[in-house]
């Protein structure tokens, strides 16, 4: 057997048999949809449309494996509080569907059985419900759902005149943010009407608060942090998307990255709140909630392509237009 094969192969076996070490793999790039357990020591993420989960040391290096293996393609990707399970969205069966998988591998659930699109958003903090955002099950705009996991009963959170998604729970089950309205996140330096602003909703006053209205631009992603005490998301209100976040009791603004070009994108939060993960320039970074300097992640993998990016084929007829190569 040659030495680079048997870097690249991931061997069972007994003790004293030397494993393929997460350095000796390759380094991957271009993550999606990452999310961190509720410590922060494992990160799940979405790559070649596949979950995949890493042991994340003290460097922010780690190594990879599957945790799916199929042709569609999985994201939205969100721990459960006790970090036992690992909730995501995937179209397995045409539409957008919610799934559950173990977060050491296992037997998968499908959750959501509708025709209408379902996008997982976050885990009730008991970890008996989860909220998502669907369009088309009940109204035209996108609403906030919530499905109980025990018996599949599936209601409406509210419905408001503009589409609502991207949302979250805070630490005490109360509130849920998100966002109301708005462009797609990649219209650069978007400025107008149909900007998104972040809401506030009051589960027990069935009330909806607008917190970002005072800014003509876009606003992303929130997320609750450090045990509710703030709320962070991404906005180009200072240029180049970054991260924020508000004080829930004064409402004052924080910048917490400065990026100075790309976008920071699907931001999510640890289930502690000490920690926030996003993808930037291709690959994953932490940042502290409190604010610090952000960490790139190294994560290896020992990985594969579902299909082969070349083919050959002989054509004896139908051949309408030909051009030679280079040489």
């Amino acid at each position: 057997m040659n030495k680079t094969l048997s870097l690249a192969l991931a061997i069972v076996a007994g003790p004293g048999v030397l494993l393929a070490t997460a350095q000796e793999l390759p380094i991957i790039h271009d993550m999606h949809y990452a999310d961190l357990s509720p410590d922060g020591s494992r990160a799940a993420f979405s790559y070649q449309g596949d979950l995949w989960i890493a042991d994340i040391d003290d460097s922010g290096e780690g190594q990879a494996r599957r945790l799916t293996v199929h042709v569609a393609y999985e994201g939205r990707i969100r721990f459960s509080p006790d970090g036992e399970r690992i909730a995501f969205s995937s179209d397995r069966y045409g539409s957008q569907d919610i799934f559950i998988v173990p977060a050491d591998g296992g037997e998968i659930e499908r959750v959501t059985h509708h025709s209408a699109t379902d996008i997982m958003a976050e885990w009730s903090p008991d970890g008996r419900t989860l909220l998502f955002s669907s369009g088309g099950r009940d109204f035209r705009e996108w609403a906030p759902y919530e499905i109980d996991l025990d018996t599949g009963y599936v209601r409406p959170l509210f419905r408001d005149s503009q589409s609502c998604h991207g949302m979250t729970y805070s630490p005490d089950g109360r509130y849920v943010a998100g966002l109301r309205g708005g462009q797609a996140w990649w219209r650069k330096d978007y400025k107008g009407s149909g900007d998104s602003d972040v809401f506030l909703y009051d589960r027990e006053t069935d009330t909806l608060e607008i917190l970002t209205d005072d800014y003509d631009g876009i606003d992303n992603w929130p997320n609750f942090a450090e045990n509710g005490e703030t709320l962070t998301w991404v906005s180009d209100r200072d240029g180049r998307p970054n991260l924020y976040a508000m004080d829930m009791e004064t409402r004052e603004i924080r910048r917490l990255t400065r990026h100075g070009e790309d976008a920071v994108i699907y931001p999510s939060v640890s289930g502690d709140g000490e920690t926030l993960i996003y993808e930037w320039n291709f690959d994953l970074h932490t940042v502290p909630a409190r604010g610090g300097v952000p960490r790139q992640l190294e994560i290896h993998a020992p990985i594969d392509f579902k299909e082969s990016f070349e083919g050959e084929e002989t054509k004896r007829s139908d051949v309408e237009e030909m051009e030679v190569n280079r040489d």
